[in-house]
């Protein structure tokens, strides 16, 4: 054995033998400052590969704040490469550690926030990996067109769906429109939940896939794909799917608030929004949404609906055209 790795040996052993040490330390934001530009100056990516090397590397800095900020900028670059044995053994030792670092809360300086905790990076470093195994396993499914569906949706877990968003980054167009076209032509398509259709649709904008969301009980995804829309779709279609959106009860009503707001000043909104305030279930929601709204365009519509429809919410809407013109 060379005296290198004799040294080495040692070194792993004693880390291995020691008792861990809790140890947690406030520092100021200039102090912290002036950690971050210490720890840079300490080239941990030379010695990456070694987990020896980089563990005795780690241990040589003096300062608790800087080896801290070292160590994190360490499982910062291992999450930019596959992983080995080594570095898998590496960091779930870490999970026990309780090195913690914090600095005030620059807007309630009584209060501290954490700006490095060895134990909880260690932890997501090592979900980072397993997401990635997980996608590269995906990519080649989809290489060789061989995905299952029933097998995806049937997982339990939200790992697949990081795993999943990882693989498409990497796959061409042709590849995402087979594997959209497989769950969009197969009974798996009402199986599917938001999270997955809000997933494959943000990445060339399938109708298919968004009108499946509306259908859908209501969830944060649903929201989330409401409130950015027009990011997948020109405006033209952004209206007709706000106008499906309406169907939904759960998203009824955010969904006419964007169509009155944002849309309010073309034709095929302004006939949504019309047939909206007739209807007994979404009458109020579209008369508030108008009344709140630029509206100016729609008081002939409105005047010549109001002429023959008397309903509650129609009569709102007559006060506020009356108020606005």
């Amino acid at each position: 054995m060379t005296p290198y790795k004799w040294i080495m040996s040692i070194v792993m052993l004693a880390a291995a033998i020691l008792p861990v040490i809790a140890h947690s330390q406030t520092m100021t934001n200039n102090g912290f400052v002036q950690a971050q530009k210490d720890s840079e100056r300490i080239v941990v990516s030379t010695v990456l590969e070694d987990v020896p090397a980089l563990t005795l590397t780690l241990q040589a800095i003096e300062a608790y704040e800087t080896r801290l900020l070292a160590t994190e900028r360490a499982f910062r670059l291992l999450t930019k490469q596959p992983p080995t044995l080594a570095h898998k053994s590496w960091l779930n030792a870490q999970l026990s550690s309780n090195d913690v670092l914090y600095i005030p809360n620059p807007d309630h300086p009584e209060q501290q926030l954490e700006v490095v905790n060895i134990a909880k990076q260690a932890k997501a470093v090592l979900t980072i990996w397993h997401y990635q195994e997980k996608a590269q396993l995906m990519e080649e499914d989809l290489a060789h067109y061989r995905w299952q569906w029933p097998n995806f949706i049937a997982e339990k877990g939200k790992a697949k769906y990081s795993a999943l968003s990882l693989a498409l980054k990497n796959t061409d167009e042709k590849s995402i429109q087979w594997l959209q076209g497989e769950l969009i032509n197969t009974h798996s398509l009402s199986q599917a939940d938001n999270q997955l259709l809000v997933l494959l649709a943000s990445f060339n904008g399938s109708t298919h896939l968004v009108e499946q969301v509306w259908k859908n009980e209501a969830d944060q995804y649903s929201y989330q794909l409401l409130q950015g829309i027009e990011q997948l779709f020109s405006e033209e279609e952004t209206i007709k799917q706000l106008t499906l959106a309406t169907h939904n009860q759960q998203l009824a009503s955010q969904a006419i608030l964007k169509l009155a707001k944002e849309y309010i000043d073309h034709e095929v909104a302004q006939n949504s929004l019309v047939h909206l305030l007739a209807d007994n279930n979404f009458g109020w929601h579209a008369a508030m949404a108008v009344c709140s709204s630029k509206f100016e365009g729609m008081i002939g519509k409105l005047t010549r609906l109001i002429e023959g429809n008397k309903s509650p919410a129609i009569l709102y809407v007559e006060a506020c055209v009356k108020e606005n013109s």
